[in-house]
């Protein structure tokens, strides 16, 4: 237990020091052209910059010589030959600092005074906090050369809030603000953190980075596209040529004969007819418009689950269903809009989808019940879950779960990626990261009574037939056409609705990949008069089960600090991480380093930012901790500190002009999650803030004296040795319990 404590104490603190390697250079390489073009040279391989020319090298002089006579006037704070060193400051401000917070503010309007402000009776505030050292602030990130700072401002102030309510720290997506808040923000041309508060109030929250990652440009919300045509190329041999050959090269297909021609033509006639006969729901010539549908069920929807059952033999009757129970469910479920589903993924041509169909369920039920949505790894299943399910020849859900509870639990996709293939188990690409279930039931067959109790509590894994003409080219819609309950293709129910004309639906994720149906997904009529579900849907549901808490990414409101007010934003740093705007454009923000900033700066903010705590230096300068979106290699490990208490109202570099925060007032549950015996209207609790103990003192994780703590605070070569000297403090018997007590949680 306490080497254990010891090694976590341990990624703290070198999460919170930084060690981020730096480009050196020695003062007599400024003294003459060639050493500075040799520097120029270390400089574009340290980097890894290919591009040189005369013109980046005279930016680059221009840069060394102001970095190097700034360092030598004594200020409280130096700078550094950073990754930005053949930028103008002109180019810098354009790539870096161009988020036009004041352009956005005044097409806003001012801020209306006297709004509530939760804090602002708030005393005997902690002389220094550091959010770093309560895990409540993720590691820097870096926005590239878009002007997306106003996302990643936001986004630090909800990260750090759901940790301090939640206990855990999760990376969340700046991507889904860019692609998705385009109202009031514009991507990567600018925005606010207002209003990007105001869109994760009303669109149930924030997806985590994994599951949406940055790409450093404007992307669109709904990214799935289809392939499109016009009636006119229907009416001729030519013209369904040409339609074929756009459609092949839409979906880079180089196989090109008359016979996947002629399958071609037939099948965008079928889509075309379909559409024409006022169904409710449309289809769309997709990827599989050439293969006949005898080749697609073969590579799609050959899993066999029917064969598996009656090797398996029937289920058994009067089997535990810990939901039957239930009553006032919800008249409507999305279990995606509650972060608990990934996004769709693509099984390929592999009959792999009692696998995926698996892992839905278990990604669902592993993120309702501890707030996390990880993508998990069908291949490890597919690789591992080998006795009685078949890999790429097909399977079934219910072996799947009970493998998963005798074998330590299921790998993430990350460690154990898809290969479209049986491959060798192999225990090395498990890693430790592994969700495990505690077991899983059997939903009451041919019963869409019970399937929606449970449906209502988490996504469920069911069988359906798949080998409809319809199925293949789905579009969207709500599905009413014509199947069997011949099972045979694993999918997963992630949620129920009806549309505004009565029809009701099951919400279902396919495992065809997201350019296939309504983004990955189908709509598929419920409730129909055949028990066993319209394509069966209701003769093989089953769920993992999963006993742990509850939480997830949302907030419950925000609000703004008041104005130009240093001592009520340090009474909301007291409390939490905030968001503020601050001018970015200075020569000396550009490439700072170290120390308390104290440059030359305006009031004119362009850049979202986020202060995650405050102190005081030995010689009494107070300052903000800020965390910046460039990269750990700027700065300190990304941060900034800022000089606290200016004679200007508005802070130094206006960072008092803007500051708002995220409101959460308790832990979530998981989209209103209901207990096993109802579904209630989710009531938040209204519990009083208590700032965690931490903040009330200096960090001190290891438990070190007044003496050792200002030493290691001032010297240097200690820091960079931390790993020995702690080490062996911790093997004399010198690491002691009260660690904590001194002000680390």
């Amino acid at each position: 237990m306490e080497i254990y404590k010891f090694i976590l104490l341990s990624i703290s603190m070198v999460m919170i020091l930084g060690i981020v390697e730096s480009f050196d250079y020695h003062e007599k390489e400024l003294e003459s052209e060639e050493g500075l073009k040799r520097m120029y040279d270390r400089w574009r391989t340290h980097h890894k910059v290919e591009q040189k020319n005369d013109d980046r090298f005279n930016v680059f002089k221009y840069n060394v010589r102001h970095v190097h006579n700034s360092n030598m006037m004594n200020k409280p704070y130096t700078l550094k030959v950073n990754k930005f060193a053949d930028m103008t400051n002109h180019e810098f401000r354009k790539n870096y600092a161009g988020s036009k917070i004041s352009h956005y503010r005044a097409l806003k309007g001012a801020r209306k005074p006297n709004l509530p402000f939760k804090y602002a009776n708030a005393v005997n505030l902690p002389p220094s906090v550091d959010w770093r050292t309560c895990n409540a602030v993720t590691p820097p990130k870096n926005q590239g050369k878009c002007g997306s700072c106003w996302a990643f401002s936001t986004v630090v102030a909800v990260e750090g809030i759901n940790a301090i309510k939640t206990g855990q720290l999760l990376s969340l997506s700046e991507q889904h603000l860019i692609d998705c808040n385009n109202v009031s923000n514009n991507a990567c041309d600018g925005g606010f953190m207002e209003p990007a508060f105001n869109f994760l109030m009303h669109h149930r929250g924030l997806a985590t980075e994994q599951n949406y990652p940055y790409t450093c440009q404007k992307g669109i919300c709904d990214p799935a596209k289809s392939f499109d045509y016009h009636e006119k190329e229907l009416e001729s041999e030519e013209g369904l040529k040409r339609m074929y050959d756009r459609w092949r090269t839409h979906h880079k297909v180089e196989q090109k004969n008359d016979d996947r021609f002629n399958v071609f033509k037939y099948n965008v006639r079928h889509v075309h007819n379909s559409n024409m006969m006022n169904k409710p729901y449309t289809l769309k010539v997709n990827k599989f418009a050439d293969m006949t549908n005898h080749e697609f069920r073969k590579n799609y929807a050959g899993s066999k689950i029917s064969h598996y059952r009656a090797l398996k033999g029937a289920r058994k009757p009067n089997l535990p269903f810990k939901y039957a129970n239930a009553v006032n469910l919800p008249p409507s479920v999305d279990w995606r809009t509650c972060n608990a589903v990934t996004p769709p993924k693509n099984q390929g041509k592999c009959g792999s989808c009692w696998a995926f169909s698996t892992v839905v369920a278990v990604e669902g039920i592993n993120a309702i019940k501890t707030g996390q949505l990880l993508s998990l790894s069908e291949q490890h299943l597919i690789d591992c879950n080998n006795v009685s399910n078949n890999a790429c020849d097909g399977g079934f859900m219910e072996p799947a779960f009970n493998f998963l509870m005798h074998h330590r639990g299921l790998a993430t996709e990350q460690n154990y990626p898809y290969t479209c293939q049986k491959g060798i188990c192999d225990p090395a690409k498990i890693g430790n990261q592994v969700v495990t279930i505690d077991g899983f039931e059997d939903v009451p067959e041919c019963d869409e009574v019970a399937l929606m109790k449970a449906v209502a509590h988490q996504p469920v894994s069911v069988a359906m037939d798949a080998n409809g003409h319809d199925i293949q080219f789905y579009s969207k819609g709500v599905f009413t056409g014509v199947c069997t309950t011949d099972v045979n293709h694993g999918v997963a129910i992630v949620g129920y609705g009806q549309t505004p004309e009565g029809m009701k639906y099951w919400i279902v994720k396919n495992s065809w990949g997201p350019e296939w149906g309504e983004n990955g997904f189908v709509r598929i009529q419920k409730d129909v008069q055949d028990k066993k579900g319209l394509c069966g849907v209701a003769l093989e549901p089953s769920y993992p089960i999963k006993e742990s808490s509850n939480q997830v990414v949302t907030i419950d409101g925000f609000e703004d600090v008041p104005e130009c007010d240093e001592v009520a934003l340090m009474k909301a740093v007291a409390h939490q991480p905030v968001s503020v705007a601050m001018d970015a454009n200075g020569h000396d923000i550009q490439f700072y380093s170290k120390g308390v900033f104290t440059g030359v700066c305006t009031t004119d903010v362009n850049h979202g930012v986020a202060i995650v705590g405050y102190g005081q230096t030995p010689e009494g300068m107070k300052y903000w901790i800020v965390k910046n979106s460039w990269g750990p290699e700027w700065g300190e490990n990304g941060f900034v500190r800022i000089q606290k208490d200016v004679q200007d109202k508005k802070g130094l570099c206006g960072v008092a002009l803007e500051p708002s925060y995220p409101i959460k007032e308790s832990k979530d549950e998981v989209c209103h999650t209901p207990p096993e015996d109802t579904f209630p209207v989710f009531q938040p609790k209204n519990e009083p803030i208590n700032t965690p103990p931490v903040v009330e003192h200096q960090p001190n994780p290891f438990g070190l004296t007044e003496d050792e703590l200002r030493l290691f605070n001032n010297d240097e070569e200690l820091r960079k040795n931390w790993f020995d000297i702690m080490e062996a403090k911790y093997y004399n018997g010198e690491f002691r319990e009260s660690s904590s007590e001194e002000g680390y949680n």
